[in-house]
């Protein structure tokens, strides 16, 4: 079996295709594998059983070293270099060309996940969801997206590939495909089905053009709406609802796990709705919730109240 490490990236980036990864992820995949060729060449490296875990330690130290990574030369600069890397590394071992696993106590260092800089009140999220007109086809369909993105926090991308079998109305169900298309089952709330029932049966047929389009959701055309729509009509919805806040579909998202979390949900129920395989990528709605209860006991505690007491002197 050839072991060239340019030839089994190229099996590897088939190996990804295959398994349904998108487009953009190639695309980043083979960008910072490629980065990772180009050390091993450096390293006058060529096969892939010269591969270890020193290799990969110095891979890890020639990235921090590097200029081109300016004097930001944290964490969250170096880890999507390693990522790929680790994936293809692990590829080569599967195909058994690599005797143990290099990556196994390598530590790779953890990205810090940001706090979601936007989250609408229930208030907010009411107003934006009833902004559309729903006395025109457009409107209702607009409306109806809203509402199963509130309801399910499913992604742009996963509401805009849901087919007509994917939704099941008399069970309350919906078949969604996140990433590399791993599929989950997710609740859909009773309004948001009333609206997506009164939607499959009366609306969505003024927009079809052909029987043989199976999309849920279709565009004025007749087709599978672009990416960019949903968020087009969201921006506009905002504005027509004074709300004073920059809201994307990803709003959505954060919002309905954010206000579930507050309303005691248990995080690994919010886990399976939202589709992550890590519960890490979902306690960052923990840290929401701290924050408010920060704002709370700022706002409410009676010690908090008065600002102006001095403070003992001699503290320890």
């Amino acid at each position: 079996m050839d072991t060239d490490l340019h030839q089994l990236a190229d099996r590897f980036f088939l190996d990804l295709r295959l398994k349904g990864r998108s487009p953009a992820t190639l695309r980043s995949y083979r960008w910072y594998v490629g980065q990772f060729l180009k050390y091993l060449d450096r390293e006058s490296i060529t096969m892939a059983c010269e591969i270890s875990n020193e290799v990969l330690k110095g891979y890890h130290m020639d990235l921090f070293q590097r200029r081109s990574l300016g004097q930001c030369r944290d964490a969250a600069r170096v880890q999507p270099y390693l990522v790929p890397v680790r994936s293809f590394v692990r590829f080569m071992q599967r195909e058994k060309l690599l005797p143990e696993d290099p990556v196994e106590d390598l530590s790779f260092p953890r990205r810090h996940r940001s706090l979601p800089r936007v989250i609408l009140s229930a208030d907010e999220m009411v107003r934006l969801i009833e902004a559309p007109d729903v006395s025109t086809a457009i409107g209702y369909r607009d409306r109806t997206i809203m509402e199963l993105l509130y309801s399910t926090a499913i992604r742009r991308n996963e509401c805009r590939s849901i087919k007509i079998p994917d939704l099941s109305i008399e069970d309350g169900l919906l078949r969604v495909f996140g990433k590399g298309q791993k599929e989950r089952m997710v609740p859909v709330g009773r309004i948001a089905l009333k609206f997506l029932d009164n939607y499959v049966l009366f609306v969505r047929p003024l927009f079809a053009k052909r029987r043989s389009e199976m999309h849920l959701f279709l565009s004025s055309r007749g087709s599978k709406m672009s990416r960019n729509v949903i968020g087009g009509f969201i921006d506009r919805y905002t504005r027509q609802a004074g709300i004073g806040k920059r809201v994307t579909p990803h709003t959505f998202r954060h919002t309905c796990a954010t206000l579930m979390l507050r309303n005691r949900a248990d995080i690994r129920h919010i886990q399976a709705m939202l589709g992550h395989e890590s519960l890490e990528s979902t306690q960052i709605y923990t840290h929401v919730a701290v924050s408010d209860l920060r704002d709370v006991l700022a706002k409410y505690h009676p010690r908090e109240q008065n600002g102006n007491e001095s403070l003992p002197g001699g503290a320890i």
